[in-house]
């Protein structure tokens, strides 16, 4: 009988032990690399990317900093060179919401789902939803 109660003991411990999820949950790591723009939607209706955003990428890194570049190309818009990229953090938040912004800022929240090989980035107003592919940029 006390071998039993042993038993079934360490039973219900290592059952609810197994049942814990991970703190290690890596499952939001999928926003890691280089991402260009490729459609966009407004309320769930297609708009035209803006010009600038179609010669963009955007990165994710695994340090949690987040930045962009340019897509280098022979027809690059003059009106994109004003626009400069600096290196400011992201955070995942769960639930599919990333914070985007300074260190010493609040920032934005954005909610961000991996679709195929694609992801799908909804800006905080609700409305603006832009799909990015995978991009190599070479750096």
């Amino acid at each position: 009988m006390k071998n039993l109660k042993l038993f079934y003991g360490i039973s219900i411990i290592i059952m609810i032990l197994s049942s814990c999820s991970s703190d290690d949950d890596d499952s939001f790591n999928f926003v890691i690399g280089e991402w260009r723009a490729i459609e966009m939607s407004e309320n769930n209706e297609s708009v035209e990317l803006p010009v600038c955003l179609q010669h963009q990428y955007i990165l994710f890194k695994s340090n949690n900093e987040f930045s962009g570049g340019r897509i280098e190309s022979t027809n690059y818009p003059d009106e994109c060179y004003t626009i400069s990229f600096s290196s400011i953090e992201w955070e995942y938040l769960g639930n599919n919401k990333y914070r985007i912004g300074d260190r010493n800022e609040q920032g934005k929240i954005y909610t961000i789902i991996k679709v195929g090989n694609n992801i799908s980035m909804l800006n905080p107003n609700g409305i603006t939803k832009i799909i990015y592919e995978p991009f190599e940029s070479g750096f």
